[in-house]
């Protein structure tokens, strides 16, 4: 029987592995900010999270820890731009994780370019 540590650590091997084959698996964004969020030793890391900003029609680069998420809402997070306003934004618009520099999470845009 595996430790609850021992499993961590499976789960962090198998996602690099697959990660780094390009295997068509990828872990749900939910989950992994669980990870960053409750995982001590993985989220010891510096997390950066990009997402899709519909208005400046580009990928907003934000440190996880700037991020608020609500108890209530599990499909959304709140920042705080410079202006002081706050933005709910939808999980499915996150694009990119990167953890210490490096990009360990990637989703495509489901949405065509415009010519």
């Amino acid at each position: 029987m595996y430790s609850v540590n021992g499993i961590v650590e499976l789960i962090t091997v198998f996602f690099i592995v697959h990660q780094t084959a390009k295997c068509i698996y990828m872990i749900p964004i939910h989950k992994l900010l669980n990870r960053i969020k409750w995982d001590d030793k993985f989220g010891r890391a510096e997390f950066i999270i990009g997402y899709h900003d519909r208005f400046e029609k580009e990928i907003i680069k934000v440190p996880f820890k700037e991020l608020f998420f609500d108890r209530k809402d599990h499909f959304y997070f709140k920042l705080v731009n410079d202006m002081g306003e706050t933005h709910s934004v939808p999980l499915h618009r996150i694009r990119e994780v990167y953890r210490d520099g490096k990009l360990i999470w990637h989703r495509e845009s489901s949405v065509s370019s415009e010519p």
